[in-house]
């Protein structure tokens, strides 16, 4: 199975000057864990809800004045659509990660895939339990 075949083409988009608070009711609008920073056609870097958590408030940082560009992971991990999942799970295992954005043949962004879509879609109970503990 390919990755297009289990990634999310409906990707979350905030600039790096949005403030945490709003990248947040995003992921709240979307019951997602994430979102992708881009400037222009230019992908910067990735936030996750637990890179708010820790980086954040934590650090006892105001989330509506604080940005994105400030706690985001400036490194995007990524795979290509027609990679096979097995080398995703592996990637993301390496990596330690839980988001994989998803690549076209041009390297222009079209997805992304969480190891819980992964977990879900092959069904296998070993990565469903590392989803559900991974503590990444």
């Amino acid at each position: 199975m390919q990755l297009r075949e289990v990634m999310s083409p409906d990707v979350e988009v905030v600039r790096a000057d949005a403030t945490l608070q709003e990248a947040a009711q995003r992921m709240k609008a979307r019951n997602s864990g994430y979102v992708l920073i881009r400037e222009g056609e230019q992908s910067l870097g990735i936030v996750t809800d637990r890179d708010m958590t820790v980086c954040a408030v934590a650090e006892g940082r105001d989330p509506t004045t604080t940005t994105v560009r400030e706690v985001m992971t400036s490194v995007i991990i990524c795979c290509f659509e027609d990679d096979d999942i097995a080398a995703a799970v592996r990637c993301m295992k390496e990596q330690q990660i839980r988001h994989l954005a998803v690549l076209d043949c041009n390297r222009h962004l079209v997805g992304v895939v969480s190891l819980y879509a992964l977990a879900m879609h092959t069904r296998d109970e070993v990565l469903a339990g590392t989803a559900i503990r991974w503590p990444a």
